[in-house]
């Protein structure tokens, strides 16, 4: 992950004020986490921007 993704990342967290339940181009978005999975955080996010741009 370049610098400015992660600059992009960390201005996200900062500005957010629930982290489960946001906004990404005026759509709602909500994360949820399953339990015994082999999936990493960037999968479930890499999947959640996905299915925003389709």
């Amino acid at each position: 992950m370049g610098d400015k993704s992660v600059k992009r990342i960390l201005n996200f967290l900062t500005k957010a004020k629930n982290l489960y339940i946001f906004k990404v181009i005026g759509k709602l978005d909500r994360i949820r986490f399953l339990e015994n999975t082999d999936l990493t955080v960037e999968d479930c996010l890499t999947s959640v921007l996905k299915n925003l741009y389709k």
